[in-house]
C-alpha cells in the first residue's frame, strides 16, 4: 500500500508512508513466526526419529574422525624441528 500511495499519490504524507512501510513488516514478522511455530508443531515422531538417528550418526562420524586424527596426527603434521 505504502508503495502503490507514493507512486500513485499526489500528495502523501512522508510519515504516513513510513508507518505504512512499518506496519507492513511487523505483519510480515508474524507470519513468518505464526509459520514457524506451525511447522514445528506438525512435525511428527518418525520426524523427529529421523533427525535423532541423524545427529548420531553426525555424532559418531565425527568422534571418528578425532580418533583418526589422533591416531595420525604425527603423519597430519609436518615437524617443522630442522633435519641434519
Amino acid at each position: 500500500m505504502a508503495e502503490y500511495a507514493a507512486r500513485n499519490g499526489g500528495n502523501v504524507d512522508k510519515e504516513l508512508l513510513a508507518a505504512l512501510r512499518k506496519d507492513a513488516m511487523e505483519i510480515r514478522v508474524c507470519v513468518l513466526i505464526a509459520l514457524s511455530k506451525y511447522a514445528c508443531s506438525e512435525v511428527n515422531e518418525s520426524t523427529c526419529a529421523n533427525v535423532s538417528r541423524a545427529a548420531m550418526l553426525y555424532a559418531d562420524m565425527a568422534a571418528r574422525m578425532t580418533d583418526l586424527m589422533h591416531i595420525h596426527r604425527e603423519a597430519m603434521v609436518p615437524s617443522l624441528a630442522a633435519t641434519t
